[in-house]
């Protein structure tokens, strides 16, 4: 999606009228004694539908209810210096929402339009595009959990690998291809979430191309000897992870008071934990 800014008195066309007309009779309506009497949108659509899409204009109005749009996802970010020189934002990652491309003009070149950037007809004037992360500062709709005050899960924020921060324990999806018995696997993060800027295969022999959205970790081993124990891999290579399958972070490994033969510390997975992550799995899959 790409936003434009325009300055004042700019960027009119033939929309202006068409909203001009449609204000204009809102007025005329309330100003009449006679006239409906619009107390809400619901109202105005519902006015706005019987008197003016038979006009032979082929207008058509649509009222998007309070709870229609999703709105418990939202992050709050800091803001971002310069932003009244830019008037022209970009977003262009559906893995990592917080990547936005700025630039200082907007154009509307037919190569722009075709999102040729590099052959932009008047790139001398209108400059490169920029990227800019936006910097986190929360994610709403934390879950409450008795283990940790931060745990988050999959649905209530889709781009968790943002939030990730070195140390967390975090759950992902276990991939197809593996024929074990297992619904998901635990990981620590050891760097957050990164956009490769080269191809790049990790410790376990997986390639990731340019422009993935990854983050980095050491595997947990599930141990059988007891119920979601686990044990870290200190040892073994570094994973390199896709973002999308992040499903829980932040929560707390307990330790198990039993040993196991080769490993210093076993940890155990709470069980409210496990079948939190376990309904997370089948809304991912659903």
């Amino acid at each position: 999606m790409q936003w434009n800014y325009f300055g004042s008195g700019h960027g009119k066309g033939e929309h202006d009228g068409a909203g001009a007309v449609i204000k204009r009779a809102l007025t005329s309506e309330q100003l009449d004694n006679k006239g409906a009497k619009l107390q809400n949108a619901h109202d105005v659509v519902e006015w706005l539908t019987w008197k003016m899409s038979d006009d032979g204009k082929n207008r058509l109005f649509i009222e998007v209810g309070a709870n229609e749009v999703d709105r418990s996802k939202s992050y709050g970010c800091k803001t971002v210096k310069g932003t009244r020189k830019t008037h022209c934002v970009l977003g262009f990652s559906r893995r990592d929402t917080t990547q936005l491309l700025f630039r200082s003009l907007s154009c509307f070149c037919s190569m722009c339009l075709d999102e040729a950037w590099d052959e932009c007809t008047n790139l001398s004037i209108v400059e490169p595009w920029k990227l800019q992360k936006l910097e986190i500062e929360q994610c709403v709709d934390i879950q409450e959990d008795e283990h940790a005050d931060n745990i988050v899960y999959y649905n209530q924020c889709e781009d968790l690998a943002i939030l990730l921060e070195v140390g967390d324990n975090f759950a992902v999806l276990k991939s197809p291809q593996n024929e074990d018995f297992e619904d998901y696997y635990i990981v620590v993060c050891k760097q957050g979430n990164t956009i490769l800027e080269e191809v790049v295969r990790d410790g376990w022999g997986n390639m990731f191309n340019v422009g993935e959205c990854v983050v980095y970790g050491n595997y947990y081993a599930k141990l059988p000897q007891c119920k979601n124990t686990y044990a870290l891999l200190k040892d073994a290579p570094t994973a390199i992870i896709y973002a999308d399958v992040v499903i829980a972070i932040k929560f707390t490994m307990t330790q198990a008071k039993h040993k196991v033969k080769g490993y210093n510390t076993v940890y155990k997975v709470p069980k409210d934990v496990h079948e939190h992550i376990l309904g997370e799995v089948s809304l991912f899959n659903a």
